[in-house]
């Protein structure tokens, strides 16, 4: 078997529902999330506390290309930040706050065989 090496991105993210808050609220929820980061809360109890996902005990996403929800991959690529930042996508009523795992992480493949992940609402 022959294996190859690609690129994988790792964040944490905490989920607000926009089909559940209104704007406001949804920008209240936002604010006070990175007012608490930026004072020393960790990204984790913040992920329990207001994360709106089904499971918040995830405190890591890993993925490759093509395995997140475009407009959240493109984001989390070009950011460079260091910090929490948001990602918003109104049109799927999807609210993100983000922080990037810095380093170089790989995920290693078995050369010619297709992995199909599928397409599935995970819960965000």
């Amino acid at each position: 078997m022959e294996f190859k090496t690609i690129p994988e991105t790792h964040c944490s993210y905490i989920f607000i529902d926009g089909k559940k808050l209104t704007q406001k609220e949804i920008q209240k929820t936002q604010n006070q999330v990175l007012k608490l980061y930026k004072k020393g809360t960790s990204f984790d109890e913040l992920i329990k506390k207001y994360g709106m996902d089904e499971s918040p005990e995830v405190y890591e996403f890993k993925f490759t290309k093509d395995e997140a929800i475009p407009e959240f991959e493109k984001a989390v690529l070009d950011d460079d930040s260091g910090t929490a930042f948001m990602i918003n996508i109104p049109k799927e009523k999807k609210y993100f706050i983000v922080v990037k795992k810095t380093g170089n992480f790989t995920r290693k493949i078995i050369v010619g065989v297709y992995y199909s992940y599928p397409k599935k609402d995970y819960g965000f």
